[in-house]
């Protein structure tokens, strides 16, 4: 097992079998979602944003920190790589109550697993301005 891996999983308390398969895929994403926070501060303050795997393992999993949308996702395909899923990863928006005039919303960052030729759809940070 590689030294993200042994990091994002202690990160995140797992003690599950690495398997390929929809339902390891499933239990990342919950957990994922349930233990690493969605956190703009850099954002905000501003920061300057890196997203390059060393400085997102640095930030989200050495530090414990959470992040905005494109550092969780991109922590989220580093390790499904990391673990031999196909993923693609894809940019996409939320739209709430579409009218005919309405507000840009935020983006959102997903990624997709061709196993079998059926894509599944996820993202782990959907997040907000």
């Amino acid at each position: 097992m590689t030294p993200i891996l042994n990091h994002y999983f202690a990160r995140i308390n797992w003690s599950g079998a690495a398997a390929v398969n929809i339902d390891t895929l499933r239990a990342l994403h919950l957990k994922h979602n349930c233990t690493i926070p969605f956190e703009n501060l850099d954002v905000l303050l501003p920061r300057e944003i890196q997203l390059d795997d060393q400085s997102l393992e640095e930030k989200l999993v050495i530090a414990r920190r959470g992040g905005y949308c494109f550092e969780q996702n991109g922590v989220f395909e580093r390790v499904l790589r990391e673990l031999g899923f196909n993923v693609r990863s894809l940019l996409g928006r939320v739209v709430y109550q579409i009218r005919q005039h309405y507000r840009r919303a935020p983006i959102v960052c997903c990624w997709w697993n061709w196993k079998r030729k059926n894509g599944l759809l996820m993202s782990v940070s959907v997040g907000r301005r």
